[in-house]
């Protein structure tokens, strides 16, 4: 049975600073984040990046994070929230390669050169 006074005492402890509460909160929830992302993607990889993410993320904001009484929910909903942004920043990069015409690409330039020089170019254009 699920136990929310169990979750708002582990997490408030985790919020004070209490590092084997981080670590029970990881250990608890990493499978059931694992197999709830799969349900979202089925690039494992990016599931298992995105999971990183959420705890480093949480370990590093937590003086800045609210109080929980469902860890579990919180978690999913980051981890939601995470697999969304790395889709929204590969379609981001996907459209700005696509976008670099190959054609105009001499044989001294690399598509990173090109890449490198329209972000110039789009950095003036925002200084001016």
């Amino acid at each position: 049975m699920y136990n929310t006074e169990d979750d708002i005492f582990i997490w408030n402890e985790f919020l004070a600073g209490n590092d084997r509460a981080y670590e029970f909160i990881y250990r608890k929830y990493a499978q059931t984040l694992f197999t709830y992302g799969l349900t979202l993607t089925p690039h494992e990889d990016l599931v298992k990046d995105c999971i990183h993410d959420v705890f480093m993320h949480i370990h590093e904001n937590r003086k800045n994070l609210g109080t929980t009484n469902n860890i579990r929910r919180y978690l999913t909903s980051a981890l939601k929230n995470a697999i969304l942004m790395a889709f929204r920043k590969q379609n981001s990069y996907n459209r700005f390669k696509n976008s670099i015409d190959e054609d105009d690409l001499t044989d001294n330039d690399t598509v990173i050169d090109k890449i490198i020089s329209l972000e110039e170019e789009m950095a003036q254009k925002a200084i001016v």
